[in-house]
């Protein structure tokens, strides 16, 4: 299971040391798993490579490049949610202070029983306050 935020982040190549470590336990950890992304993930992708071109870090050459990249963890995006489902996830958004987006990784992490991969704090908090295991945490 991963957030855009780290499939950005590897796609960027991000100088930060801490984020580079999170990233590369990521790439170790993704080869051979199942990496589950909402629906959203494809076009939250696509908006943060269009933002990291609008900061001028990249140019429009670069789009296919990224998106390349990004696609290279081979996400099973689940189904688009069902009403049932989107009340629940705005159920567990307001009890984490979480937006809509962020809330759907939590609960498609809690359905698939897997492992949450981010670099969102806030997100990374309410999974463990939901009984999810994050990546770098010991499983």
């Amino acid at each position: 299971m991963a957030d855009c935020s780290i499939v950005a982040a590897l796609c960027f190549g991000e100088d930060d040391p801490q984020t580079r470590a999170t990233v590369e336990l990521f790439k170790v950890v993704m080869q051979g798993a199942s990496i589950y992304v909402p629906s959203l993930w494809p076009v939250e992708l696509a908006n943060s490579i269009l933002s990291a071109e609008r900061r001028l870090r990249f140019g429009p050459s670069d789009r296919a490049r990224l998106l390349e990249i990004g696609f290279t963890v081979s996400p099973w995006v689940d189904d688009v949610p069902r009403m049932d489902q989107l009340l629940r996830v705005m159920d567990l958004a307001v009890r984490h202070n979480l937006t809509v987006y962020d809330a759907l990784y939590v609960d498609l992490a809690r359905r698939t029983g897997s492992r949450l991969a981010s670099l969102d704090g806030a997100m990374l908090r309410a999974a463990r306050k939901e009984g999810i295991v994050v990546l770098g945490d010991p499983a």
